[in-house]
C-alpha cells in the first residue's frame, strides 16, 4: 500500500509539471512508448496528440506479435480521425520487418502531407526472407523481386506543398514520376533508392526550384548509361547532368568513371551557386577535365578531393587529377592548363586532396596554391602508404613552392 501511495505521489508530481516541459520529455522516447504514457492520465494522452513530430523506429521491436502492436500504433497516430487536424512537422519512418506489407504505409505518408508536414524521411530496409508466406507478401507489393525494396507511390512522396526536408533511403518508386509538386524543397536525399530511369531523376530535380542540399545515390531499373556510384547490392548510378540551379553543397563518389562520364563533367551546366564541392575517386583514368569542371563552379570557396586505398594496387589506376595505368607501364604526366577557373583564382578558400605518393597530386596542390588569391588553407592528407616515405617531401616542395594568398595556412595531416 505504502509504496502504491509513493508511486501515485511520484505521478501527481510529474503530471503537476508545464505542458511544454511534459512534451519536451515525450519527445526522447520512441513514439510507440510515448503514446503509452497514456496510460498514466488522460492529460499525457492529450499530450501525445499535439507532438509534432513523430518519429517511428522499429528496431527495438522483436517479433511479429509485437510488430502488429507498432503498425496498429502507427495507425492509430497517423489515421485516426481526430487526430486528422492536428498539423505535425516531421514524419519520420524506419522500418526492416516484413510484416510492414500488412499495414497500408502509403496512407500514413499521405496522412503526414495532409497535416501539413515539413520533413519526410522514409528508411525502408530490404527483406529477409525466412518462409515461402513472407516471400509471397512482398511480390504482391513489388514488381520484380531483382530490386528486393519495398516499393511506395511518386505521387505520394513527389506532390506536398509543405515539404522542405526529404529523405529517402532503401526503398523503390514504383513505376515513373508523371508529375512532382515540391515549391518549398531544400534538401533531398536520395540513399539506395531505386527508380524507373535516369529521366525520372532528371525530372526531380529539374522541378526542385528552391533545392540548396543534394545527396544522390540511386540505381535505375531500366538500364543506365552513366555508371558513377558503385554499391555491393545493385547497379547505382548518379546522374551528373542536371539542373542544380540553387545548390549550394555537391558530394560526388565517383566509382567507375569512364569517357561519357568526362564529357559530363565538360558539358555540365553552371552551378553559379555552388560553395562546396567533395569528390571522392576510388580510381581514374585520367582527371585532366578538373579544370573545366571548375570552371562552371564560378564562386566555388571549398574543394575536397578524396582518394580511397586499393588493396592490389598493381591491377588500378589511381588518381584523381593525374594519369597512371601500372599494368601498361603507361604514365601521363599532369600539365597545369593555360587558364585557371574563376572560381580558383577568386573565389576558393579551403582545398584539401588526399596523397597517394603520385607526383601529380603536388604538381595540382602547387597549381592551386600559385593562383588561388584568397585562400586560406591547403590540408595535404596522407595515407598509411605515404605518410612515412613521402611526408619531408610533401613539406619541402609545398612550403618552397610560391604562394599567391599572403594568409593561406599549409596543413599536412597524417
Amino acid at each position: 500500500m505504502a509504496k502504491d501511495t509513493k508511486l501515485k505521489a511520484m505521478v501527481d508530481r510529474i503530471s503537476e509539471l508545464p505542458d511544454e516541459l511534459l512534451s519536451h520529455i515525450l519527445s526522447f522516447l520512441p513514439l510507440n512508448f510515448a503514446y503509452t504514457t497514456g496510460l498514466i492520465s488522460k492529460r499525457w494522452k492529450t499530450l501525445c496528440k499535439l507532438m509534432i513530430d513523430l518519429h517511428f523506429d522499429d528496431k527495438l521491436v522483436k517479433g511479429e506479435e509485437e510488430f502488429q502492436r507498432f503498425g496498429r500504433c502507427v495507425d492509430k497516430v497517423m489515421l485516426s480521425p481526430d487526430m486528422n487536424n492536428q498539423p505535425i512537422r516531421g514524419f519520420h519512418l524506419n522500418c526492416c520487418h516484413p510484416e510492414l506489407l500488412l499495414f497500408d504505409y502509403d496512407q500514413w505518408i499521405e496522412a503526414a502531407k495532409l497535416r501539413g508536414v515539413q520533413d519526410l524521411q522514409l528508411q525502408l530496409s530490404v527483406f529477409p526472407f525466412k518462409t515461402a508466406y513472407e516471400m509471397s507478401k512482398w511480390e504482391s507489393r513489388t514488381k520484380s523481386m531483382e530490386d528486393k525494396f519495398i516499393s511506395v507511390a511518386p505521387n505520394n512522396i513527389f506532390s506536398c506543398r509543405t515539404l522542405v526536408i526529404l529523405k529517402l533511403e532503401r526503398l523503390c518508386v514504383a513505376g515513373n514520376i508523371l508529375s512532382v509538386h515540391l515549391p518549398l524543397l531544400k534538401t533531398l536525399h536520395l540513399k539506395s533508392v531505386y527508380l524507373q530511369n535516369s529521366d525520372n531523376l532528371k525530372k526531380l530535380i529539374s522541378k526542385s526550384l528552391v533545392l540548396e542540399d543534394l545527396y544522390v545515390m540511386v540505381g535505375y531499373k531500366e538500364r543506365a548509361s552513366i555508371p558513377l556510384a558503385r554499391v555491393d547490392k545493385g547497379p547505382f548510378h548518379v546522374l551528373f547532368k542536371a539542373v542544380y540551379h540553387n545548390l549550394q553543397f555537391l558530394r560526388l563518389d565517383v566509382k567507375r568513371p569512364n569517357e561519357k562520364i568526362l564529357s559530363y563533367f565538360k558539358d555540365s551546366l553552371v552551378f553559379r551557386n555552388l560553395i562546396q564541392l567533395d569528390l571522392v575517386f576510388e580510381f581514374f583514368y585520367g582527371w585532366d577535365d578538373l579544370k573545366d569542371m571548375l570552371q562552371n563552379c564560378p564562386n566555388l570557396e571549398v574543394l575536397l578531393i578524396h582518394e580511397e586505398i586499393i588493396p592490389k594496387l598493381q591491377d588500378i589506376v589511381i588518381g584523381c587529377e593525374w594519369t597512371v595505368d601500372v599494368r601498361n607501364g603507361f604514365y601521363t604526366i599532369w600539365k597545369s592548363p593555360n587558364f585557371v577557373p574563376k572560381c580558383i583564382s577568386s573565389r576558393l578558400r579551403y582545398c584539401t586532396l588526399t596523397y597517394e605518393g603520385m607526383e601529380d597530386s603536388l604538381r595540382f596542390a602547387e597549381y592551386v596554391l600559385q593562383n588561388a588569391r584568397l585562400l586560406q588553407v591547403m590540408t595535404v592528407k596522407t595515407t598509411m602508404f605515404t605518410r612515412s616515405v613521402y611526408h619531408q617531401k610533401i613539406l619541402d616542395e609545398l612550403n618552397s613552392c610560391p604562394k599567391i594568398s599572403p594568409f593561406c595556412k599549409l596543413s599536412i595531416e597524417l
